[in-house]
């Protein structure tokens, strides 16, 4: 029996063995795209460089060969319609897998290793006779890259790490200005280029790739390098020296895992692809990386701004570096500091074995200062935040350890003893989100809402809630049973698929939350949000103006941008404005500065914040009762803070009136 199939623990040399002579039977090319733009881009620049000769084409004349793109719905006619796609087809069979339900808003990472998990399982009982090479929709690739690969693989390797070259987006543009007409059309013209007849394949070599990086390196790229001090990166995963004119050294924590053949078909995976793949599929450890961009070679074109918010002035130092490096490294990111790879445009020289030593020494000076505990892979804690986002932005119901990782991520765990002591006091002085203090200046936007919600929630025990920040409704949330099930407002927001309920009979209390902001994308959310109510269901709307700014134009932010709320199959049942003064506006901003200093700076601003906040709170509170007073008399004030709406789904309206009321709920 093999030692794979056995499940005992192999050896590298025991299952390198094995592995040659049990060769992989087949090859199967992962590809997450989705979005007009990337599909695009990747059509036009990285899938015909995939074309070249030396790679997929290399791939299929192997073995037997698949290409999966993982894509939304909506975005599957771009690919087939492109004349890159139909030659690609002509080399290997390929398929579109549908991913729609793992994809949400600023959580690439999350998605992409979901999506490489879902097509690794899909693949049943032959995952560990196969090659799987996990590619990205923007990096262009030299031709013979892949084939190098798969040698290694058919040599007895479990997986082959790579690493990549950023440049700046805008120097792809010459680089493929050959394949133009000669009379100079612009680069722009590629999707008619491609798409009408032109040959949609791109062969460029490694040396010519590298050269184009090193003339047109991504200011990320510049600020990882140890030659240029005069900014760094603070949250680094590689390092640079020049190497003369035409190389640079480079030493990874983070490496690509492009090519695995996994030799275990049940792994778990608690942490994003590039951290957890490598040592979850191949715990041996029989993997290879590449060092020389001879072999392979990938170029990724980022806009300018690119982890920007990164960089930092001056030098980056051992010290330095290594306080980022214990946060989130693993014991496979260090051991990737091994490996010196080596960018070259032209033969090497001293002047690399130089850099390497540079190098060597630097790594050397880091590793002696990392503790001794890496962080563990599975359930890393970058992970945990990332995942808990995911199944908030995608609708799913959240535990409680979901909620204490999006605290976490957030920034709202535990920052020191005293600043956590003045955000308790502060959190009890004045209330939690919807659930204020009648001192504090939000109190008149939400009391009336909230006892409506108790009431509407009592007799019927299911609720939705849709906002911007979930995280800040975890506390009020918890004061409910059952509790209600909260989603991220850009799921709901957003054009996509209806999405199916969490609850499967339907909720018949739904709360939204939004601003004038988040009002204008509004637009698709009755839609979305109807099929996951129950007929008759009650569904408040409450938009606030948070900051008190602009407070005439929030009234006008209003009539411009409520209708997008409007839905046939929602009766408008009462409408609740709440006025605000600007002795009301100005006391609130006022409240809110003082505790920011307050938290930032316990012992410098604390007392001070304390004896400002209270004598406001007292203003506030008289500021408030006149305000809930006095919308009783005023159907439509000049200015107000907030609005609530509550309709009614299919137009049932219990109280029997035809038209909306601008009573108090």
């Amino acid at each position: 029996m093999s030692l794979l199939a056995s499940g005992t623990i192999a050896t590298r040399d025991q299952v390198r063995r094995e592995r040659i002579a049990a060769p992989p039977k087949s090859v199967c090319v992962l590809l997450p795209v989705w979005g007009r733009e990337y599909i695009r881009q990747f059509l036009n620049y990285s899938l015909p460089t995939l074309l070249a000769p030396g790679n997929i084409p290399a791939l299929a004349a192997t073995l037997p060969c698949r290409f999966v793109a993982m894509t939304r719905t909506s975005d599957a006619h771009w690919l087939r319609q492109h004349s890159a796609w139909r030659r690609l087809s002509s080399y290997c069979s390929v398929d579109l897998l549908y991913i729609d339900d793992l994809i949400t808003v600023g959580n690439h990472s999350t998605t992409i290793t979901l999506a490489f998990q879902r097509a690794v399982m899909a693949t049943g009982h032959e995952k560990c006779d196969t090659c799987f090479f996990f590619l990205v929709s923007d990096y262009i690739v030299a031709d013979g890259s892949l084939a190098a690969v798969l040698r290694r693989m058919q040599a007895g390797a479990s997986a082959v790490q790579t690493t990549n070259l950023q440049c700046i987006d805008d120097a792809l543009d010459g680089l493929f200005a050959r394949f133009l007409p000669a009379e100079g059309a612009e680069a722009g013209d590629l999707d008619d280029l491609w798409s009408h007849g032109g040959n949609p394949v791109a062969i460029f070599r490694p040396r010519e790739l590298v050269s184009l990086a090193l003339d047109h390196l991504h200011p990320a790229m510049l600020a990882n390098t140890m030659d240029f001090p005069a900014c760094h990166n603070s949250h680094t995963n590689r390092l640079f020296w020049q190497a003369g004119r035409k190389a640079l050294v480079g030493r990874y924590f983070l490496m690509h895992m492009l090519c695995i053949r996994p030799e275990t078909d049940t792994f778990t995976i608690g942490a994003s692809c590039d951290y957890s793949f490598i040592p979850e599929m191949c715990p041996s450890g029989n993997v290879e990386a590449i060092t020389d961009s001879d072999e392979y070679l990938a170029v990724e074109g980022q806009p300018r701004g690119h982890e920007w918010g990164f960089l930092r002035p001056g030098p980056l130092t051992a010290e330095g570096l290594v306080s980022s490096l214990e946060e989130w490294t693993t014991a496979h990111h260090r051991a990737n500091l091994q490996h010196t790879v080596i960018f070259h445009a032209g033969d090497l020289d001293s002047a690399v074995a130089e850099a390497r030593s540079r190098s060597d020494k630097f790594v050397a000076d880091v590793i002696r200062r990392l503790s001794s505990t890496p962080t563990p892979h599975r359930d890393h804690p970058y992970w945990r935040g990332a995942i808990a986002a995911h199944r908030r932005d995608t609708g799913q119901t959240l535990d409680d350890d979901d909620w204490a990782a999006l605290r976490a991520a957030s920034g709202r765990a535990s920052r020191g003893r005293l600043v956590d002591m003045f955000t308790d006091f502060q959190t009890w002085l004045v209330g939690h989100p919807l659930e204020y203090r009648p001192w504090q200046p939000r109190w008149p936007d939400f009391v009336d809402v909230v006892d409506r919600i108790r009431t509407l929630h009592a007799s019927s025990g299911r609720m939705l809630v849709v906002t911007a920040d979930p995280i800040d409704l975890a506390n009020w949330r918890s004061q409910f049973t059952p509790t209600p099930h909260i989603v991220a407002l850009d799921f709901l927001a957003r054009p996509n698929d209806v999405p199916r309920p969490t609850n499967p009979s339907g909720f018949s209390v739904a709360l939204v939350l939004l601003d004038a902001e988040s009002l204008t994308r509004a637009e698709h959310l009755p839609r979305r949000l109807l099929p996951m109510l129950t007929a008759c269901a009650s569904v408040i709307v409450v938009i606030a103006n948070p900051r008190q700014r602009r407070l005439r134009r929030f009234n006008q932010d209003l009539c411009e941008h409520v209708t997008r709320l409007f839905d046939i199959r929602l009766r408008t049942v009462a409408v609740h404005y709440v006025p605000v003064s600007r002795s009301r506006a100005i006391v609130q901003r006022a409240m809110a500065s003082f505790a920011r200093r307050a938290v930032r700076h316990p012992l410098a601003q604390g007392l001070p914040g304390l004896v400002a906040g209270s004598l406001l709170a007292l203003v506030s509170r008289l500021l408030n009762r006149r305000a809930r007073a006095s919308d009783a008399r005023v159907t439509v004030p000049p200015r107000c803070s907030s609005v609530a709406i509550e309709f009614r789904v299919d137009g049932a309206n219990p109280e029997g009136t035809g038209s909306p009321s601008p009573a108090k709920m």
